[in-house]
């Protein structure tokens, strides 16, 4: 399996994120991860009644992909100043979900 290192750079400080374990997610969840968001930009360009061709789809998924990873990027970043959050056990994802966190 390769290996590979997620970097980014969130402001013009020297500050960096490390993934410790990357390569965990196999091509198996890469493609099911794939199909869903390709379902979920597709319902929602039908919902705002907007039409796009192959090219401006995936250029949707890549803005998509791209706000989520500085989302959660930011976040990572602010963990260690909020203390205990930073070692707080995560709430499930459906938890949050239900009790409409996001």
């Amino acid at each position: 399996m390769p290996t590979f290192n997620l970097t980014l750079q969130l402001c013009r400080e020297e500050h960096e994120i490390h993934a410790d374990e990357p390569t965990i997610i196999d091509d198996k969840l890469i493609n099911q991860t794939w199909n869903m968001l390709g379902l979920f930009v597709e319902e929602t360009l039908d919902d705002l009644n907007v039409e796009a061709n192959e090219t401006r789809f995936r250029e949707i998924v890549v803005e998509l992909a791209y706000r989520l990873i500085l989302r959660e990027m930011t976040t990572l970043r602010e963990l260690p100043m909020k203390g205990r959050l930073a070692t707080a056990k995560p709430k499930s994802r459906r938890a949050r979900r239900q009790k409409g966190d996001s």
